[in-house]
């Protein structure tokens, strides 16, 4: 591929380029349509919030500000004109969490004789035996899968020889600084706690066998029986709030629901199903400031991929008690996945003279933004 051509402007479709410049991405970053472009990437940028969209929007600003020739369609764009974008490329990138999604886009780039680059985020072959026959047809089809952790990378390995394996951890280009209520409140709650730790979660979505993947209700239990120790509780989409709040109750008055999703929830005791030291946050906002704020990163999932999240902490410093669902990087204390009692044994050893015994005070976290990049000159 010449140099120039990694030269020109990259071209976003409107409505995602609304959701860019939510992020703080000026008009002078995102340049105006320009005709078909090398590079096209499909997917999701925030909102909603997650491990997708936020690899997905860092991995468009470091594209941009590299100066990366590429054309992004949303996923909300609809088939019509993702399709006529796909007919306009030679290389796309996907970016999609829907396994029926993935196959059929699969498919068609192959008919195409596309070069498609998937990167499949999560843990290849953690769903049903529908969707999972669905993603090794995908793998298969896909001129080059990219996967993110050591477990799956066997798996395409097998299905597919150019699978490869690129940490899905991009930091931000530029941090954004937590809103000014939260911060203020965050500060007056820890007043009288041990230690601050934090964890996020999506949604309150079971795994194959029942389980809650993120685990907001196990750490419920686990800092109830810790209450000299804080935790500050992340759930950007308030999916989590009728649990959490509501005591299982039916939807509450809409009016009711807004004045609580724009509640700063320190005070939150009083709910039975919150110990009074969580801080419950149900709103977007830049976890990596809460990352900064605390003293240690709580991943309790059931199913994992490779935590943006995990990554983030290691890579300031921060310790990171993790489930054991998933390889993860050093610098992690792991815990048997779904026990409740070995995470409080975990919660309960953090002491003040660090992480929890053996374990390092952070890894090394590499960044692979160049190796996408270069999958780009195939």
């Amino acid at each position: 591929m010449k140099g120039t051509e990694l030269l020109k402007e990259p071209v976003i479709q409107e409505k995602d380029r609304r959701k860019l410049n939510d992020q703080g991405l000026t008009k002078e970053t995102i340049p105006q349509k320009k005709p078909a472009r090398k590079i096209l990437i499909v997917g999701t940028v925030p909102p909603p919030t997650g491990g997708v969209t936020i690899h997905v929007s860092r991995l468009i600003q470091h594209l941009d500000a590299r100066k990366v020739l590429y054309t992004f369609c949303g996923i909300s764009e609809g088939p019509l004109k993702i399709f006529r974008q796909v007919i306009r490329h030679k290389v796309i990138h996907l970016h999609a969490s829907n396994s029926y999604f993935r196959l059929a886009f699969s498919m068609v780039c192959f008919l195409l004789g596309k070069k498609l680059i998937q990167t499949i985020h999560g843990d290849l072959g953690r769903f049903s035996r529908m969707r999972n026959l669905c993603d090794r047809i995908s793998v298969r089809l896909t001129h080059t899968p990219v996967v993110i952790n050591k477990g799956s990378l066997e798996k395409a390995g097998k299905l597919n020889r150019r699978s490869v394996l690129i940490s899905a951890f991009i930091k931000p280009v530029d941090s954004e600084p937590l809103p000014d209520e939260i911060l203020t409140g965050l500060k007056q709650w820890k007043n009288g706690f041990s230690h601050i730790f934090c964890a996020n979660a999506t949604s309150p979505d079971r795994d194959t066998l029942g389980r809650e993947i993120y685990g907001g209700s196990e750490l419920m239990k686990v800092f109830s029986r810790q209450p000299e120790k804080g935790l500050i509780f992340v759930d950007p989409g308030g999916h989590y709030r009728e649990i959490i709040r509501g005591n299982g109750r039916s939807r509450e008055d809409e009016s009711i629901r807004e004045r609580e999703s724009n509640r700063v929830s320190g005070g939150i005791g009083e709910n039975e199903n919150v110990p009074h030291n969580v801080f419950y946050i149900d709103r977007p906002l830049p976890f990596f400031e809460v990352l900064k704020f605390s003293d240690c990163y709580i991943r309790a999932t059931t199913t994992d991929g490779d935590s943006l999240s995990v990554k983030e902490a290691l890579s300031i410093g921060k310790p990171v008690i993790a489930s054991d669902c998933v390889d993860r990087p050093e610098g992690c204390k792991l815990y048997k996945t779904a026990d409740t009692g070995a995470l409080l044994q975990q919660v309960a050893q953090f002491s003040d003279n660090g992480p929890p015994p053996e374990t390092p005070r952070s890894g090394k976290v590499k960044e692979e933004v160049d190796r996408i990049i270069e999958l780009y000159a195939i």
